[in-house]
């Protein structure tokens, strides 16, 4: 079993690298595909500007085929790792602590907003002078 832990952590810390990488290679591919496009327009050498765009091609190829893998298999079966199980255990006996806390207050006095001595008695508005 802790094996499969160990291969969860991998896989989400692969994970969270894709999520950096996707939006970061596409961001740098738009400028190198602008720079690209910039240089075969505007240059008398174009080859170096379709270099550019041939570069620019491959990053923006290889950000889709991140986005397409991204799934994180172990956490689709509900597998994950060690300091993240912690975490949840800490994280939901926090809240059952709280709940609880909850609870007792609610029985222990169940009247508190109002004061002592008000209990069936109604409040009139006074009268407007």
């Amino acid at each position: 079993m802790s094996q499969e832990l160990i291969k969860a952590e991998r896989a989400a810390l692969i994970q969270s690298v894709k999520a950096l990488y996707i939006p970061l290679s596409l961001f740098i591919a738009c400028v190198i595909s602008a720079g690209g496009m910039y240089m075969v327009f505007y240059t008398e050498d174009k080859t170096p500007g379709y270099a550019f765009l041939a570069v620019a091609f491959t990053i923006i190829i290889s950000a889709f085929i991140a986005l397409i893998r991204f799934q994180n298999n172990y956490r689709a079966k509900g597998v994950i790792g060690r300091a993240e199980a912690s975490g949840q255990d800490e994280a939901q006996a926090e809240a059952q602590d709280e709940f609880q806390d909850a609870a007792q207050g609610e029985t222990s006095n169940p009247r508190s907003e109002e004061p002592a001595g008000s209990a069936g008695t109604e409040r009139t508005p006074t009268a407007a002078r």
